[in-house]
């Protein structure tokens, strides 16, 4: 969005001429790619989260009952949190009232969460 582009323009424009030298579009560049990076990184981890709760045994038919989101049980098991902390993770980032939270609540825990 605007307001990211402008932080991490700020960020950059280590002259603060309000335009970049090769140098800086090059540190512009490295934090696009590493945002990118980090970004499949969680798209995967998400994924795999999802298919080990419907693999899960004891549990019948998971794929009709799940939406394809994360549960409390993901968190616990993934992060070593407690029920309650994944509880509240769940609670405050889930949007749809659901007991799953999809891979765009999932990012808005993991930002809340790692500050």
């Amino acid at each position: 969005d605007d307001e990211t582009f402008s932080e991490v323009f700020e960020q950059v424009d280590c002259d603060g001429i309000g335009s970049l030298a090769r140098d800086e579009v090059l540190a512009l560049v490295a934090i696009i790619k590493r945002a990118v990076c980090e970004m499949l990184q969680l798209k995967l981890w998400f994924n795999s989260l999802v298919a080990a709760g419907v693999k899960k045994p004891g549990r019948k038919n998971d794929a009709d009952s799940s939406t394809g989101g994360v549960r409390a049980s993901h968190l616990v098991a993934a992060l070593g949190v407690s029920r309650a902390v994944a509880d509240e993770m769940i609670f405050i980032a889930n949007l749809s009232e659901s007991s799953e939270v999809s891979f765009t609540e999932l990012k808005q825990i993991i930002t809340n969460w790692s500050h």
